[in-house]
């Protein structure tokens, strides 16, 4: 036997060494992390990690509808974190597959329906199904115009953007006949393509999404990479560029199609966050995010992602006075209570109850003109 023949095992197994202790050390680390997870979050984070299970998850949902966006399955029950407390909470999918009671397509005769369109912030992420701003809305009508039937449906599907709620609304939203439709959106469009919810899911795209949603590690890692990532002001300005733009168009669609079948629409600015909202406005936070990037100092992407957002808020104002579409002031709303904040864009029961109330000021006079607010 030669040196060459003999060495050729001592190789193999010596690789086959070090990809034994690789593996090893990789899921002592996971395991160590669930550990130390689950000692804050509960047990149920050692089999499943920050998520619940992908069929349960309130994250997923893979009923593509015509190619364009995505909803949930019918009569689905998902879960999700309470934001505040941290625990599970059952999520309800009707047999339309959205979250919201049961509605027939057929609108009932004398009643007054609204749609509302939106992502996660009107789907509810963080809050039970009675403390979305929807039923909030729901519960704030049927208080102010007690003489007429009020139906508010919620047609919000989490990581949607403004493209695909429209196209949502053309396949969901007309055949409801609404007299009414809300649309609350921003966030998903200030992010861009990165968070669109994709139609179409590749096998590496899958393999992705799985470890995201079982592996500690990989979303550690996620977070301090999103966390370390730095964008001076050129960096900023190319972000932003064109998301007011298509923004504006999507939603310039879904006037136009509302407008057709008689329905009025009505559009409300998004409050949102990138951690400084402590004691601090929206308009304040961006403004010190910008003074920052004049003075030459780079941001972190998701002080960008805010900046985006302020610019399609205005592009919104902008839009809504040219077409005379009703606008209210739903960052105004929350300002003084940014603290009730969940997450960037998501807001705690109380504050969904907040800004149901600030749409029932602006709707329900062209409602019930004699209520009173």
């Amino acid at each position: 036997m030669s040196i060459q023949q003999a060495s050729e095992p001592r190789l193999a197994i010596k690789l086959t060494a070090i990809l034994v202790i690789g593996i090893s050390s990789v899921f002592l680390l996971e395991l160590g992390a669930r550990v130390v997870f689950a000692l804050q979050a509960g047990p149920h984070v050692l089999l499943y990690g920050l998520q619940s299970p992908r069929e349960t998850n309130v994250h997923v949902h893979e009923n593509v509808v015509a190619g364009r966006y995505s909803k949930y399955k019918p009569n689905d029950v998902r879960r999700d974190r309470e934001g505040g407390t941290g625990g599970f909470i059952d999520v309800h999918i009707n047999s339309h597959g959205f979250r919201a009671p049961e509605y027939a397509v057929n609108k009932p005769s004398g009643t007054y329906r609204i749609v509302t369109l939106g992502a996660s912030s009107t789907f509810g992420y963080g809050s039970s199904d009675d403390q979305t701003y929807p039923q909030h809305l729901q519960r704030e009508l049927a208080m102010r115009c007690p003489k007429r039937a009020v139906e508010v449906i919620n047609l919000g599907i989490p990581h949607l953007d403004a493209e695909q709620i429209s196209a949502l609304f053309v396949y969901e939203g007309l055949p409801l006949k609404p007299d009414m439709v809300t649309f609350y959106e921003g966030g998903n469009d200030a992010v861009g393509g990165a968070w669109r919810a994709p139609v179409v899911r590749s096998l590496p795209r899958r393999f992705a999404t799985f470890l995201r949603e079982h592996s500690l590690l990989v979303h550690l890692a996620s977070q301090l990479r999103t966390r370390s990532e730095l964008l001076d002001e050129a960096s900023v300005a190319a972000f932003v560029k064109g998301k007011p733009e298509r923004f504006v168009a999507s939603l310039e669609q879904i006037r136009i199609v509302a407008s057709e079948q008689g329905s009025t629409l009505v559009v409300i600015t998004q409050q949102a966050n990138a951690g400084r909202y402590d004691g601090v406005g929206y308009e304040d936070e961006v403004n010190l995010i910008r003074a920052e990037l004049a003075r030459g100092k780079a941001v972190n992407s998701g002080e960008a992602v805010l900046v985006a957002h302020q610019q399609i808020m205005n592009s919104l104002r902008g839009w809504a006075r040219g077409q005379n579409v009703l606008l209210i002031d739903g960052i105004g709303a929350l300002d003084s209570h940014r603290a009730m904040m969940t997450s960037w864009v998501h807001l705690s029961g109380k504050a969904n109850g907040i800004l149901a109330k600030a749409i029932a000021d602006g709707i329900a006079p062209h409602i019930c003109p004699a209520s009173v607010n």
